[in-house]
Parts: C-alpha cells; structure tokens; sequence
C-alpha cells in the first residue's frame, strides 16, 4: 500500500494549505473550521461504533439465535468481511477528503451520464440511514436509562414469582426481590413517556453538540477515552463479581437453539445467520472521520486512519466484551427473560448479567446498576459523535442543493465554527423518525433495522464502482491507497454487503404476521423508490436542477488560484483529476502565487 505523507506532520500550516487545496480542486471552497487532530478522527469512529451500545443494545440476538458460537465466532467473521468494507472507504476517503463522503465518491467514479442519479439515491440511503442510526442511538440511551430507573425503583419481578424461585443455583435463599403485584414494583415508562425520555435525551445531545467548535472535539476525545476504560473496566470487573461462571465448553462450543426453534426457526443455518445481526449491527458508523475531512488538519492520512483504527478497536474489545459477558451467563434463559427464573431487568441481558453478579456476590444489586452508568456514557458519547458528523453530512448535502430547505442547513456560525443549524435540523428529523414509538414499536424495530441495511448499501456503493473498469479509469488514488489489493477487497466487500442485505431482511419468527414481521426490507425498497420518484416527477424532479455536486468557489482570484493549483496538480500526477500533489509542491505554488 502506498502512504504517501504520513499520519503525524511536522508542519501543520503546510498540512493546512495542502487540504485546503485539495478541496478546492474538488470544487469547494474552506468553510468549515480545519482544527481537529488525527486523535479526534479517531476518536470519532471509536464513539460513534460504539462498543459500549453495540452490545449492550444487540447482545440478546446473538444470544437468542445461537447463542455462544454464534456471538463468539461469528463476531470474527463479520469482523473481517466488514474490514474489507471498511479498507475500501479508507481508500476513498483519502482520494476524497470531503464531507460529502460517499455521496461525493460516487458520483466522481461514475461520471456525469449516470453520476447525478446514483449519487442521489446514495446520498439519500446515506442520509436517512444515519439519521436512523442517530434515532436508534438515542433511542437505547432513553432504554438504559428506563433499564436503571427499573432496577433502582423495585425491579421488574412480582414478589410471587421471586419466592417460587427461592433457593435456584441463581439466586440465593434469602433472595428478596420486588414488590407486590403482578407487574413488578419497579418503574418503566409507558410509550409517551418513554418518548418523552428520548426527546430529553436528543435535545442533550444537540445542546452539547452546539457548543464552541473546540468544546466539541474534547467532548468527542474525552467519549473515545471513556469508551476505552469503560470496556476494559467491564471486561474485568464483571467477571470478577461474578461467584459462578458458565463452562468454557458452554461459552465456545455451545450453540443454543431452543429459542430459536421456540420462534419457528428450525433450520440451524438459518439460526447462525439470524444471530449474526448482534456483530453486524456493531460495525456501522465508521464513516464519522470521512465526514469530518473538511475539519481535520492532515485529512488525507488522519480520515483514513481514524476509519481502520476505530474498527481494529472494535474488533478486539467487542470480541473480549462478548467473552466476559458469556462466562458471566449462569442461567441462559433467565438472562432474556424467558426462563423458570424471572428477569429483574425486564429481560435485558447486560443489565441482567450485571445485576445477577453484585446480587449473588454482595446480596444487593445496587453495584450493578452503578456499573450501568458505564454503557450508559458510552451511548451518550456515540450519540454526541454521531450527532456531530451526521450534521456535516446534511451540511455538504446542503450545499449541493440535495435536501429540502438547503439555505438553512448550510448556514455556518462563525463564532462557534460550526453548521449550528445542521445540528438542529438533525436532532429535528431523528425526533421525527422517533414519532413511531408511540404507536407501534415494530415500525421503529424496522426504522432501526434500516439504517444498517441502507448504511451498508451506502458504505459499498462506491468501494463497487472503484473496482469496476470505469470507476477504476476515472479513480485517482490519494496518499492512502491499497494498489492492486483494491480489487479482491472491494469484491469481498460488495458480497458482503449482498449478503447482509438479505439477512437484515428475514423474517425471525415463524408464521409471519403484521406484527412480526420484519419490515426492513420493505422500508429500504420504499426508501429508493421514493428516492427515485423525487428524482423522476414530472417537471419538478429532481433531475430537472440536481447535476451532482455543485462548485462553491467564488468567483476572481479565489477561483484563479484554485485553477492553477489543480492544474500543478494534475500535471505532477500525470493527467486526470482529482489528482494528489507532494505537500511541499503545493506549498511551493501557494507561495509563488502570492
């Protein structure tokens, strides 16, 4: 692989000139405020992947649909095929530091004949399913913090059922758990309540993500240090509270189906791809230091960078995570909620399990529910990054004309140095998407299904036309590229991502019904189609004023100078565009210009 200039520079105003030229040789001109460091691009991807809700969001559907086999050894193998996606958009992200990320990357490889129509369906899969991610965020921060409230205020288990279960290898004899009645004395919201909970939590965020550019990025690093002690803290502590631990032959070789064929699902294939949703749902969000190129001091290294060093870290501690959490489950049913022995935690099994350790090793689960506070920042630091580069996306759509209202989203404060109105404006249309809950939790299951569906579609897109013989003519590579190893990655990748596609679509649970059914694969296909109907109406379609991105470079000496430096550009790499040239060359030809 050729690296070109490397991560760490020792002259930032040459690494500064350097970008900035790029990105006026790809038609923009600097708006955005260019401070952030490698480590806030790291920092990105390592919050907004989010171990910490990953897992504790997606554990039991790995435990549900086989169980340890599934979650261990599964996790190694969407672990390397999602290397690949991700190996293809560091490429590009180097080729093309900008915010428009693969929007933009796309439509370059494919050129101007079919290059506006892809884009904007990509554009748009890529928009909407990461507001969708940004909902479902918010949506597990609003359920833990339920979860902890649950557990604090009497728990989810009827005395009854407590006592019936006196004296079980779980729980000890003189284990008393909550009130009277048949649902629990514990609280847990209703669905306005609960909504009421995830719009506090969204206007936090939003709040947050509003303060002084500067403010933003300690945030976004201090959330990539608090995700990397708390995972270590968790792997360790839990374990250790733990009096009784399950077998090694059970957490590495046991592969479950009684719940599995208890929902109809009798095909044991079938049962392991089920559960390779709870892996494939921890690798999304990635993108983050893509998107926050027009940010980043040394882009062309630090983005690419920032997207494969996140997913290492994901790959290591998700996988150590998921082992920890496996020895510490005594009582498989009982940790989902569906055994002899009830669930105090309302059939979570994170905090279930966190909850079962300080019970059975101090009699009280306070500790537990301490030890919650842990994935609970963890989310919030995801939705914080999320919210943040999920922003600069709207902002780049923006300023291509490509969304509604695009005067408003581009708007840029100065003094804050950030698209303040992005921000809101996102925070505005996760709260829509959220609208759901209150009627039907199975619409917004599928809305979260969906942006991991329309988030791979959007990862892969361009990595697929790279490797085809017209994306590969047209693509220039930049510092960060992968030579002629490209072509069996981005073959994997679109496999991959093929294949994914279908799973997130299948039905998990037989007979299907309105209410189970997974409705995934009906909100991508009416996603695209409606995708395609804004781009195709009659007269005022898009495809009468959307001809891909648009050039923002002012008109006199700003453009002269872009013009001038593209073409030195153009000229050290041999011919084509979007060519990358030596920091110092540009350096050289800024001066001179001057």
């Amino acid at each position: 692989m050729g690296l070109g200039i490397g991560l760490f520079v020792k002259d930032k105003d040459a690494a500064l000139i350097y970008e900035e030229e790029r990105l006026k040789a790809m038609g923009y001109k600097q708006v955005l405020h260019r401070g952030w460091r490698w480590f806030t691009n790291v920092a990105v991807t390592v919050s907004s992947m989010g171990v910490l809700l990953s897992i504790t969001g997606s554990f039991g559907t790995g435990l549900t649909y086989g169980g340890p086999v599934v979650c261990l050894w599964g996790w190694w193998l969407v672990s390397l095929l999602s290397l690949c996606v991700a190996l293809g958009m560091a490429e590009l992200a180097s080729a093309y530091p900008t915010s428009g990320g693969m929007y933009y990357w796309i439509f370059q490889l494919t050129g101007p004949s079919v290059g506006p129509l892809i884009c904007w369906v990509t554009g748009w899969l890529n928009l909407l399913g990461q507001i969708a991610s940004l909902a479902s965020t918010h949506y597990f921060m609003a359920y833990i913090i339920s979860t902890i409230v649950l557990l604090a205020t009497g728990t989810a288990t009827p005395q009854q059922q407590v006592e019936g279960a006196e004296g079980s290898a779980l729980l000890p004899a003189d284990y008393s758990g909550g009130g009277e009645g048949a649902e629990g004395s514990g609280w847990f919201p209703n669905n306005k309540q609960f909504m009421g909970i995830y719009t506090a939590c969204l206007v936090l965020t939003a709040s947050v993500n509003s303060l002084p550019f500067e403010h933003v990025g300690a945030i976004t690093e201090l959330g990539a240090w608090w995700t990397i002690i708390g995972v270590v803290l968790v792997i360790v502590v839990v374990p250790c509270v733990t009096p009784q631990h399950a077998t090694s032959e059970w957490v590495f070789r046991k592969f479950e189906t009684q719940l599995a064929e208890g929902a109809g699902i009798k095909n044991p294939f079938y049962t392991f791809i089920l559960g390779l949703l709870l892996p494939a749902y921890a690798f999304t969000g990635y993108d983050g230091p893509a998107h926050m190129s027009e940010e980043t001091t040394n882009a062309s290294m630090a983005a690419p960078w920032g997207i494969m060093l996140g997913v290492v870290f994901m790959i290591v501690t998700g996988w150590s995570w998921v082992v920890s959490l496996l020895f510490c489950v005594t009582d498989y049913l009982q940790v989902l909620g569906a055994g002899d022995v009830p669930s105090e935690a309302n059939g979570n099994p994170v905090a279930q399990i966190f909850w079962n350790a300080f019970k059975q090793r101090t009699g009280s689960g306070t500790g537990g529910i301490i030890l919650l506070m842990v994935p609970l920042g963890g989310i919030y630091f995801c939705a914080h990054s999320t919210l943040t580069y999920v922003s600069r996306i709207l902002f780049a759509y923006s300023r291509d004309r490509a969304v509604p209202l695009a005067s408003v989203w581009i708007r840029y404060n100065s003094r804050l140095k950030a698209p303040l109105a992005a921000v809101w404006g996102t925070a505005l249309a996760a709260f829509l998407l959220g609208l759901p809950m209150l009627g039907s939790e199975e619409a917004f299951t599928a809305i979260i299904s969906l942006s991991t569906i329309a988030l791979n579609i959007a990862y892969v897109a361009p990595t697929t036309a790279r490797i085809l013989p017209w994306g590969a003519r047209r693509f220039k590579p930049g510092p960060f590229n992968l030579g002629w190893a490209a072509y069996p990655i981005g073959i994997i990748a679109t496999l991959w991502v093929g294949f994914i596609v279908v799973v997130f679509s299948l039905p998990t649970e037989y007979p299907t019904n309105s209410t189970n059914l997974n409705y995934a694969g009906v909100t991508l296909l009416a996603t695209c189609a409606l995708s395609l109907i804004w781009y195709y109406f009659p007269y005022y379609g898009a495809y009468k004023w959307f001809k891909g991105p648009v050039s923002t470079l002012e008109e006199g000496s700003e453009a002269d100078e872009m013009e001038a430096a593209k073409s030195k550009a153009v000229e050290a790499r041999g011919g084509g565009q979007g060519g990358v040239m030596p920091v110092q060359e540009v350096v050289a030809a800024t001066a001179g210009g001057k």
